[in-house]
């Protein structure tokens, strides 16, 4: 994973999304499971680096260590339900044929995390 955030522009934060444990999303409290920080920090710094994003859950397993595809899709799915990440719709037909990669849009604004967020707890 060190070369996972290589060629990200300043003042790209990505220990900032890393350490945050829960979120504020329409007054209630979502905690934010730490493979669930790695798939979107991941998915940020390519935001940072290309704009929109082109990615599979094969790649995105491969890039963040991740074992089961399965598990990737659900995070995404968990990602797009708090509109941390956006599927990209497009007018034309240029994605036709390319079922194994889809196009995002990362809702990550000014490198910053677009929600309120809770401190870490120091507890044990």
């Amino acid at each position: 994973m060190s070369d996972l955030f290589e060629g990200c522009k300043s003042p790209f934060r990505i220990w900032s999304v890393l350490d945050i444990p829960s979120f504020i999303y329409e007054g209630n409290t979502i905690p934010f499971p730490p493979q669930h920080r790695i798939v979107f920090a991941y998915m940020a710094s390519l935001a940072n680096r290309y704009g929109d994003v082109r990615v599979s859950y094969f790649s995105v397993c491969k890039r963040t260590g991740m074992d089961e595809i399965e598990e990737v899709a659900a995070i995404f799915k968990w990602l797009e339900a708090f509109r941390l990440i956006k599927r990209k719709v497009t007018l034309f037909d240029e994605d036709k044929g390319k079922k194994e990669t889809t196009r995002y849009e990362v809702n990550y604004p000014d490198n910053q995390f677009p929600y309120e967020t809770l401190p870490p707890s120091m507890e044990r």
